[in-house]
């Protein structure tokens, strides 16, 4: 593919990952976006980003739940559900393994460095 296509393909992948992120995400719906084969998608957005599908996925989901437990009310299972989880369990699990600390602890610290 030239690398003119391999742009705009990389970026409309990107667009449709941001504009889904409370879905199910895996990697065969993304490559059918745009009409490719998920293993070289996963390839090719790899060698053009340098971060894998599914990190990329992950981290995005993480700045959102992070922008969203600070800057809004939503439950920590709303979240979750804004964010892509099905299962508060392993949204909390995914959180703490990329964030540092659970949900609830972020929105605490947050919140006790909004009042100082």
């Amino acid at each position: 593919i030239p690398e003119q296509l391999q742009d705009g393909l990389i970026y409309r992948v990107k667009e449709y990952i941001s504009q889904n992120l409370e879905g199910d995400l895996n990697r065969e719906t993304i490559a059918g976006q745009v009409f490719l084969n998920a293993a070289y998608l996963s390839r090719l957005f790899h060698k053009e980003t340098g971060e894998k599908l599914s990190d990329y996925i992950l981290r995005l989901r993480m700045e959102r739940a992070k922008r969203l437990l600070k800057d809004s009310e939503k439950t920590i299972s709303e979240v979750a559900a804004s964010t892509g989880y099905s299962n508060l369990q392993h949204f909390s699990s995914q959180f703490k393994k990329k964030i540092g600390v659970s949900p609830r602890d972020f929105r605490l610290q947050i919140k006790r460095g909004d009042k100082s």
